[in-house]
This record gives C-alpha cells, sequence and structure tokens, in this order.
C-alpha cells in the first residue's frame, strides 16, 4: 500500500470513529410525537430510537391511577387534556438530555421542546401548576429555573395550587 492510500484509509477511519462517537453522545435528539400517556410521559419516535417512552425531567404531574398529591383527580385529567392538545401525535419535538439518560424503567430522561413553537413543555406544566418539581440527583441543569417557574404557580395559584400550597 503506497502513502496516499495509506493516509485516505486512516482518514476515514479516523473520521468514521470520531462520527460514531458524536452520534453516541449527541445531548439532544429530534422526533415526533407518537401517543401521550399521561401530564409528564410521552412516546416518541426519533431518529435513534423507533418507540420511546419518555419521561419529563423536572415535572411530576398528578395521576389519575394513584393520589400521590393528595389531589383529586380533576387535576390529573386537566395536566392530561393539556398536554394531549399540546402533543398531538406527529407533533415534531426535540428531546434534549441532562446527565442521566435513563430511568430505572428504560424511560429517556429529557426536557421536551415543541419544535414549531420552541417551548418547553417541562417549563409549560410547572407555569401552569399541571406538574410540580420533582427533582433527582442526576438531571438538575434547569433545576432554579423550574424553582422559580413552580413558586410563581403557587403565588398565582394556578393549576394544583389554585386552593393553596399543599407540599
Amino acid at each position: 500500500m503506497d502513502l496516499n492510500t495509506t493516509l485516505i484509509v486512516l482518514g476515514v477511519v479516523a473520521g468514521g470513529t470520531y462520527l460514531l462517537y458524536w452520534f453516541f453522545t449527541q445531548n439532544y435528539d429530534q422526533g415526533v410525537v407518537v401517543q401521550v400517556v399521561d401530564g409528564d410521559t410521552i412516546i416518541v419516535k426519533t431518529k435513534r430510537y423507533k418507540k420511546k417512552k419518555v419521561r419529563l425531567i423536572g415535572v411530576d404531574s398528578p395521576e389519575r391511577a394513584r393520589t400521590i398529591f393528595e389531589f383529586n383527580e380533576a387535576y390529573a385529567h386537566h395536566a392530561d387534556r393539556y398536554v394531549r392538545r399540546k402533543l398531538k401525535p406527529g407533533t415534531k419535538i426535540y428531546l434534549d438530555y441532562d446527565k442521566k439518560k435513563f430511568d430505572q424503567w428504560g424511560r429517556l430522561l429529557a426536557y421536551l421542546y415543541i419544535q414549531k413553537s420552541g417551548y418547553s413543555l417541562n417549563e409549560l406544566l410547572l407555569r401552569k401548576g399541571y406538574a410540580v418539581y420533582q427533582g433527582d440527583k442526576y438531571n438538575k441543569r434547569l433545576k432554579n429555573k423550574f424553582m422559580k417557574l413552580q413558586q410563581e404557580a403557587k403565588r398565582e395559584r394556578r393549576g394544583v395550587w389554585s386552593r393553596g400550597p399543599r407540599l
């Protein structure tokens, strides 16, 4: 093999290695909504994942099946309905990941942005009072912002805070 061929092969191998590294370390994804499960869990399809459950980082909305907040079921219904209006199947989205990418059930953990408007669904849920802040020790890049949005919702008595602070 001559020097030019060797350099070309090395360049292709180095470039391929870089592309693989780049692909597997990306901190974001583009995709579309497949289905809304509830107020804080969505099923999406991305370039990397054909169909994957996404749990929104930093938010916890009331569930219909159990009353984890001791709020009545109407709050779960409002959160669920709001998310379904915002994220119809086929809605284009961006997923932004933090330090921990998966939870113990294999769901992706992400900040979800609606491509058309650029809005963060995580932030909208907190601002409207359809969810409360739920932190973890890994994914806390937007903790301060999320805490401020929750305080604003509490102060304005929005959503789950409409009858005053409960947590």
